[in-house]
């Protein structure tokens, strides 16, 4: 694994990311949760090497390492991501969107449906279905004032990173029993901190992205000829399950599958599964 990379975009920002996994493996590009870094996908980086797969997980603007930018539109994020892959050289890939990474991996199928192989959504938020009481809040405050909301992003960043396990404590109530249980995890713990730390710097993005949820509505059916997979915890209380049924109609044929008695860490505890499943639809 290599978590500490950069490019220069065209407009002169620098943009982070990461690779795991295997070097010279299919690449999928990596995108993260909300609030989330690039971080994340680590915890797939030896799944991803067994499995042949290059993960390519970028920061999105203004979040982690990657410099911000004034227009934090779906479409202006997908462009830094494809900056990227243009920049390494790859034609094709997969697509991997966790969580807060759903949209963003819809519109990437949608302004480059040519160049996918294959698409997975894991614990996807959509546009235009509320999620679990907690994001609503943040949501909800992100639309009515931008400032506040990145006032209250900095307020949860900032215990982030000087009190040992706070994720623990900060997502854990109100998840689903399983979820409590994966972030009995030391690894899963230390990911999800490194996520929440993210904002430190860039409450700014964090703030707008919530705001971009909270106002966008679901995208029109995406015809992709490629192979389109979501998993969905039936417990999870972050993102509600309408939202894999939601999607599960905007990518018609896609493979929707529903995991009872998992909520929304699932995906984090069987990145295995998710990333064998996904190495078998790039092939």
């Amino acid at each position: 694994m290599n978590e500490n990379l950069s490019m220069n975009l065209p407009d002169g920002r620098v943009l982070a990311y990461a690779e795991y996994g295997d070097p010279d493996g299919i690449a999928v590009l990596g995108l993260h949760g909300t609030p989330g870094t690039r971080h994340i996908f680590s915890l797939g980086d030896a799944s991803a090497r067994k499995h042949g797969l290059r993960l390519i997980a970028p920061d999105r603007a203004g979040v982690g390492g990657s410099d911000d930018r004034p227009d934090h539109s779906l479409a202006g994020h997908i462009e830094d991501a494809v900056a990227l892959l243009d920049h390494l050289g790859v034609e094709k890939f997969g697509v991997l969107g966790f969580s807060g990474g759903g949209p963003y991996a819809a519109e990437v199928a949608r302004q480059e449906s040519l160049r996918i192989r294959a698409l997975t959504l894991v614990s996807a938020h959509v546009q235009g279905v509320q999620p679990g009481p907690g994001h609503r809040i943040l949501m909800k405050l992100a639309n009515v004032s931008i400032p506040v909301a990145r006032l209250v992003f900095l307020a949860i960043a900032i215990p982030a990173v000087t009190v040992p396990n706070f994720s623990r404590f900060l997502i854990g109530p109100g998840l689903d029993r399983s979820d409590r249980q994966a972030l009995k995890d030391r690894e899963i713990r230390r990911c999800l901190t490194k996520g929440i730390a993210g904002v430190l710097w860039s409450g700014r993005a964090t703030a707008f992205e919530a705001r971009n949820f909270y106002r966008e509505r679901p995208s029109s059916p995406i015809a992709l000829d490629a192979p389109v997979r979501i998993w969905h915890g039936a417990e999870d209380k972050v993102i509600v399950p309408k939202a894999a049924f939601i999607y599960s109609r905007m990518f018609p044929g896609s493979y929707l599958t529903v995991i009872p008695k998992v909520g929304h860490l699932w995906g984090l505890v069987a990145c295995d599964q998710v990333l064998a499943t996904l190495a078998h639809d790039l092939h």
